[in-house]
């Protein structure tokens, strides 16, 4: 190989190297700067500077699903207690029936979960623990912004 095949190729290899450098960057997870904060029971009352709203309640055992619910477009924060390796999905509803279903939790434990709703609508959200008799416990809380 002549030396200008080699640098050829070293230029080629640089240039490969660098563009998925660049799209590693570009699609590498992003964190978020908000903070929850809480109240003296842990629950949550804020995320950053945007309040959260009033708390729904859902607990069980095993698979369920829940009667529809009206969800806004925005954001929300959902604190799940998961007891068992579980998917949580919320399911658009239209005209009675089950549409798009969309996981917004694959998990165990205890933790918060920020999601986004793009369209608003009856929702229905479906808990499936991969053990039949995982018990689970979730609470969702819209995003309100300020100035609302």
């Amino acid at each position: 190989m002549s030396i200008e095949g080699f640098i050829v190729l070293a230029a080629a290899a640089l240039g490969v190297f660098f563009l998925i450098a660049v799209v590693a960057y570009v699609n590498r997870p992003r964190r978020r700067h908000r903070r929850f904060i809480r109240d003296s029971e842990g629950n949550v009352t804020a995320l950053g500077t945007s309040r959260v709203g009033k708390p729904t309640s859902l607990e069980g055992v095993g698979s369920f699903s829940s009667p529809p619910a009206q969800f806004e477009a925005g954001s929300y924060v959902l604190s799940y207690e998961l007891y068992a390796p579980t998917r949580v999905a919320l399911v658009a509803q239209a005209n009675g029936v089950d549409g798009h279903a969309e996981t917004i939790l694959l998990s165990t434990g205890v933790g918060l979960k920020e999601f986004t709703v793009e369209n608003a609508g009856p929702y229905r959200w479906r808990v499936e623990p991969n053990a039949g008799d995982g018990r689970w416990k979730l609470t969702v809380r819209p995003v309100i912004r300020r100035g609302r």
